[in-house]
């Protein structure tokens, strides 16, 4: 917890690291996919205290409630932008979707696993494979 202020600053309340600059330069780097921590040791704040900042502001606190705002929407416009230079294709386009691939796996799987067939007793036989291979039994199948 952030000792408070002795004398006439203490009317302000704490202290705190999170000025508009600090906040701007940390979704700066959010905004090219630099991970939280990098992004906040760029500016000299740890890892711990990002996460205390984003938790008091996603109960309201402010100016914690604004920056956790603009975290949310620097790391959404990254994701946005990435997809759609991997959709674009061309230069750079690869190198996108293997980002979101390693950065986001959930969302943008490199490899599904999907069932290839039941055997009669039940048991199913699982096949994971690359997604691109994936694509190219997809559109065998479509023509």
């Amino acid at each position: 917890m952030p000792r408070p202020r002795k004398g006439a600053a203490a009317e302000y309340g704490p202290r705190t690291k999170l000025t508009p600059e600090v906040q701007k330069a940390i979704c700066d780097e959010l905004l090219v996919t630099v991970p939280m921590a990098h992004a906040a040791g760029k500016v000299g704040v740890h890892r711990v205290t990002i996460s205390d900042w984003l938790t008091r502001g996603e109960n309201g606190e402010e100016p914690y409630a604004s920056f956790a705002h603009a975290v949310l929407v620097a790391q959404s416009t990254a994701v946005c932008n990435l997809v759609r230079l991997s959709l674009q294709g061309g230069k750079g386009s690869g190198n996108a979707l293997f980002h979101l691939q390693k950065r986001y796996p959930e969302d943008f799987p490199s490899s599904v696993t999907r069932i290839e067939h039941s055997t009669p007793d039940g048991d199913e036989k699982r096949v994971t494979q690359p997604l691109f291979i994936v694509r190219e039994i997809a559109a065998e199948k479509a023509t």
